[in-house]
C-alpha cells in the first residue's frame, strides 16, 4: 500500500500510526479541506453549499486525487469512526490466498468495512442477484458486476487503474465549482464493479451520520450477507 489517508476532524485525527507506515499516512483534517474547497469561507459556512454529506465525499474524492497525483499504486482511504475487528484473523495461507485471487483478478476496490443495507432494513432474505459474490477465498468474494447496495466508506482500497473513473463518478451535471457532489456510499459506490469483499469485514463503522447502529448489528447484517450471497466452499483460486 502506497498510501493511507486518514479522513478525520478535530481530535479524530490525533492517532498514533504504528512506525513500520507512518511515512505513507496522510491526514486529510476536514476543516482545512473544507476551507480549500470553500465550504468554509471566513470561517463561516458558505451558504447553499456542503452539508456533512458533501463534505466527507469530498475529502474521498481528494484523497484519491492526491494518491493519482502521487502515482500511488493503490490506496488505503479510512475514516476516523472506523474500527478494526481485533476478531478477525488471517493466517499466511490466508494471505497467500487472497494475493492469487489478487493476481488474477482486474479488481478495482477492496471493501474491508461495509453496510448491507438491504439487510439491516430486511433482514433475512435472499440474495439479490447484483449481490451474489463469486468466491475468491475462504475469506473474501469477488462482485464482477455493480448495482450491490453496500453502504459505509469507513475503509476500503482503491488501486490506481481504477483512480480517474472512481473520481469521475462524485461529480456530474449540476455540480457546483467542480466539487463533489454525489455522495461517497449513497450514490458512488453503487456503480463500483471488480470489488473484493472480504467476509467477515475488517472495519465496522461507529459513528455514522444519520442511521447509526452497534457494531453487533453491523456484524449480524453482514453475516447475513455472508451467509446468503458468498459460498466459501467452492472455491476459485
Amino acid at each position: 500500500m502506497d498510501k493511507i489517508y486518514w479522513l478525520c476532524v478535530r481530535e479524530g485525527c490525533d492517532v498514533p500510526f504504528p512506525d513500520e507506515i507512518f511515512d505513507k499516512v496522510v491526514l486529510m483534517r476536514g476543516e482545512e479541506v473544507d476551507v480549500c474547497n470553500l465550504f468554509v469561507i471566513d470561517g463561516k459556512p458558505r451558504e447553499g453549499l456542503g452539508g456533512h454529506t458533501l463534505q466527507a465525499s469530498a475529502m474521498h474524492m481528494l484523497a484519491t486525487m492526491h494518491g493519482w497525483s502521487k502515482n500511488a499504486n493503490a490506496v488505503m482511504i479510512m475514516e476516523q469512526d472506523t474500527v478494526i475487528d481485533q476478531s478477525v484473523k488471517w493466517s499466511a495461507d490466508d494471505w497467500a490466498s487472497f494475493d492469487a485471487a489478487a493476481e488474477a483478478k482486474q479488481w478495482n476496490v477492496i471493501r474491508m468495512g461495509y453496510r448491507p443495507i438491504l439487510y439491516e432494513m430486511a433482514g433475512d432474505h435472499a440474495c439479490e442477484p447484483q449481490c451474489v459474490c463469486e468466491t475468491a477465498t475462504s475469506e473474501a468474494c469477488f462482485l464482477g458486476s455493480a448495482g450491490c447496495d453496500l453502504r459505509g466508506a469507513d475503509a476500503y482500497v482503491v488501486h490506481n487503474r481504477f483512480f480517474s473513473q472512481y473520481v469521475d463518478l462524485f461529480q456530474g451535471p449540476g455540480c457546483i465549482d467542480q466539487i463533489t457532489c454525489s455522495a461517497v456510499d449513497n450514490g458512488v459506490f453503487q456503480q463500483l464493479a471488480n470489488i473484493f469483499v472480504l467476509m467477515p469485514q475488517w472495519n465496522y463503522q461507529t459513528e455514522a451520520q444519520l442511521d447509526s447502529i452497534s457494531i453487533d448489528t453491523q456484524r449480524a447484517s453482514a453475516g447475513l450477507l455472508s451467509k446468503n450471497c458468498f459460498n466459501p466452499a467452492n472455491p476459485e483460486w
